[in-house]
């Protein structure tokens, strides 16, 4: 099941009413339901880039009463709500080593790729199992930031990525897939601002690490990596706009890209994909007068070589007059 949730972001500055479409985003969400033999709906999970980037909320036509929604269990869904605010338990058999940041509140420059730096450094020798950090980030409009975390190899894991749009502060933990090795040495959490006006400070944050084998994650295990979006795409611009996205060392699998991009001419725009030397044009001004692009794309030929490091995705809008934004695109690494 796929939904998408359509919002307004701040304007600029100005003495006249802006057009609503213009800052207009799209979020698109993928969950799948699990039925029983007679096709009831029994649970389910959230998939892809979803599982770590969906809505905390439920929408309900009404108040939650049992006859505002009759099939509605509504302790298991208060059951439900309370999980989904508990962190990640360690694996049975496993102690997780916690690390904390120390010093004062750290301001994060505005609309500057400077962005502002924490540094934890790990004591001892372990080796990962898994990391999680738990972050807390104080800003007025926390969908202007990027936040990333660098392991003391170099390896750099995408934390937070413009998400959020309109809500204050992240507090919150979050799980980083993907993350092997030896942990011993300085971690670096960076936070950039890319948007002006709201402003915020690194008031804290912490290092959660599980000991493991440090062969990361299991063969079975998909891995989405997502990339920068809610960027506006330059009207009939060969420019056009570039985002990014850093897959960490030793991923493997079969690549899919899923790309969400609101354009109310779809057919004046092309995307291409790079990774190292080689690069696949996913689209070439195909669609017409339709409105919009929210597909996934298999990757023909397959790449080849170390599928780790930096991917970047370009969207072109190539005639004028229709304009559109790149709402978000991630890479999925299929076992």
């Amino acid at each position: 099941m796929r939904s998408t949730s359509t919002y307004l972001t701040e304007s600029d500055a100005s003495v006249n009413a802006p057009e609503p479409a213009q800052y207009e985003r799209h979020d698109s969400y993928d969950y799948i339901l699990e039925l029983d033999g007679a096709g009831k709906i029994v649970g389910g999970e959230w998939i892809g880039s979803s599982r770590m980037r969906h809505p905390d909320f439920l929408w309900l036509p009404q108040r939650l009463s049992r006859s505002s929604i009759p099939n509605l269990d509504i302790e298991k869904v208060r059951m439900l709500i309370a999980m989904s605010r508990e962190s990640t338990p360690p694996t049975p058999g496993t102690t997780a080593a916690e690390f904390v940041s120390t010093g004062a509140a750290i301001a994060i420059p505005d609309n500057s790729t400077t962005g502002a730096s924490s540094t934890i450094t790990v004591d001892r020798a372990l080796t990962i199992g898994s990391v999680q950090v738990d972050l807390d980030i104080a800003h007025s409009y926390s969908g202007d930031l990027k936040v990333t975390l660098t392991s003391p190899g170099g390896q750099s894991y995408t934390v937070w990525n413009n998400e959020g749009g309109s809500d204050d502060n992240i507090v919150r933990t979050i799980n980083v897939p993907g993350v092997t090795g030896a942990a011993q040495g300085g971690w670096t959490l960076r936070a950039v601002d890319n948007a002006a006006q709201d402003t915020g400070t690194i008031r804290g944050w912490k290092l959660r690490i599980t000991e493991g084998s440090g062969n990361g994650p299991t063969p079975s295990a998909n891995v989405t990596i997502p990339g920068a979006g809610a960027m506006a795409i330059p009207d009939n611009s060969a420019t056009g706009v570039t985002s990014e996205a850093t897959v960490p060392a030793g991923t493997t699998g079969t690549v899919t890209v899923a790309v969400n991009v609101t354009h109310t001419y779809s057919g004046d725009l092309s995307l291409v994909l790079s990774h190292g030397s080689q690069t696949w044009k996913l689209r070439d001004q195909t669609g017409g007068g339709a409105d919009n692009i929210v597909t996934t794309f298999p990757l023909t030929p397959a790449p080849t070589g170390n599928l780790a490091g930096s991917w970047s995705l370009k969207v072109v809008d190539h005639a004028g007059q229709d304009v559109g934004t790149l709402n978000s695109w991630s890479l999925t690494f299929a076992q």
